[in-house]
């Protein structure tokens, strides 16, 4: 897990270093956020291995005898998320966001010793994260802003109606964009942003099978922004 920690630590801080010095001019053209929004996106994060492993049966010689083989991965991931925005230089903001998952973890059962056919079962998730995020303004064109994103934070994954849960890590580096297609000329209350934002996001931790490694899923995520 620490492992874990220090590779989502240390690609947030490659990001923020490559938003701070790549593009200056078109940095320094960025507009001026609101210094507070608060928005909300519907999101779909993609699929993702969850892992492989064989159950074996030890013989009374000391041998290992495979029962059968199984395959786990996550399907494709519906969800929402809520974010407040903080702004604390003309370029730079931060956020807390929070977002609730609905995955279905499908696993494959096969090989099994006494040659049964192959099974595939789902198993309704629910997973929640928390996480804090910084925001990094490098281009504007006309409303549009574009950023990069790079954040880090936790996670809770349940199963069977909270019986079975696993916490983890999870980290998130991407390009987005806010489009202002509503503002006020003299005051920032009142204006609407339109974001879209592209990211990939890596877990490690959560429910599981076979090793604990690192693991990246792509996720996009659609919403909007009010300035408060």
């Amino acid at each position: 897990m620490r492992r874990a920690w220090r590779r989502i630590a240390g690609g947030l801080g490659f990001a923020l270093a490559l938003a701070l010095t790549a593009t200056p001019a078109a940095a320094q053209r960025a507009v001026v956020e609101p210094r507070v929004a608060i928005g909300g996106s519907a999101l779909v994060m993609g699929p993702m291995s969850l892992g492989v492993a064989s159950a074996d049966y030890q013989t009374p010689r000391g041998d290992a005898l495979p029962l059968f083989h199984a395959d786990a991965r996550m399907a494709a991931s519906p969800g929402a998320e809520g974010h407040v925005t903080v702004s604390i230089a003309p370029t730079i903001a931060i956020e807390a966001a929070g977002a609730w998952l609905r995955p279905h973890v499908v696993s494959r059962i096969d090989d099994d010793f006494e040659g049964a056919a192959a099974v595939t079962s789902r198993l309704p998730l629910s997973r929640f994260t928390a996480e804090g995020a910084v925001l990094v303004a490098v281009a504007q064109r006309g409303r549009a802003v574009w950023f990069l994103r790079g954040g880090a934070g936790w996670m809770r994954e349940m199963a069977g109606w909270g019986t079975y849960a696993e916490d983890g890590a999870i980290g998130d580096l991407g390009l987005g964009v806010k489009y202002w297609w509503h503002t006020r000329a003299r005051d920032d209350t009142g204006r609407l942003a339109l974001r879209v934002d592209a990211r990939l996001a890596g877990r490690a931790g959560g429910i599981v099978i076979g090793a604990r490694t690192f693991r990246v899923a792509p996720l996009v995520a659609a919403g909007l922004d009010l300035a408060w």
